[in-house]
């Protein structure tokens, strides 16, 4: 994928211009063993981390230029589809995507009824994170980088089951 994926100005939800220095995420997870936070880091995001869904909506009220959510959704927890709800409530135009791991697949597909744009299967792959960002948070729909995608998927699905 080309390094200029990442546009210079952003237009959000509010309408307000923003440029990539200010651009804050919201993740929504209990750690970060797999290194997200750092990955959206080098994207160009601002990230803050929580690890409760009943912080997030407090936090989200006192954020600016929130360019989306990244939710970890999981099986044992019953606060991530009430969250999921209470955001597209309250921010109705709020890019989201979910996480969870691969076995917890019939939850992320939910997560999509409930309003989700997006989701991520872990382990997450940089690529994948980066391709999914520029969809989901950005609006990017170029026909070239959903290509690129089913190729990258083609390629990592392929290593991983060798």
């Amino acid at each position: 994928m080309p390094s200029d994926w990442l546009p210079t100005k952003f237009i959000l939800p509010s309408k307000d211009v923003v440029s990539a220095a200010q651009l804050h995420l919201l993740v929504v997870q209990e750690d970060d063993p797999l290194g997200l936070c750092e990955a959206l880091h080098s994207f160009g995001f601002s990230v803050q981390t929580v690890r409760h869904g009943e912080t997030a909506l407090d936090c989200l009220a006192q954020m600016k230029h929130i360019a989306g959510v990244l939710l970890e959704v999981r099986a044992r927890t019953a606060d991530d589809r009430p969250l999921l709800s209470a955001l597209r409530h309250h921010y109705p135009q709020m890019p989201i995507m979910t996480m969870a791991h691969r076995q917890d697949i019939d939850l992320l597909r939910a997560s999509i009824g409930l309003g989700a744009q997006e989701y991520l299967m872990t382990p997450i792959h940089e690529e994948i994170l980066k391709i999914k960002c520029a969809k989901v948070f950005f609006h990017q729909t170029r026909a070239d980088s959903d290509q690129y995608m089913e190729v990258r998927i083609d390629r990592i699905d392929s290593t991983t089951t060798d």
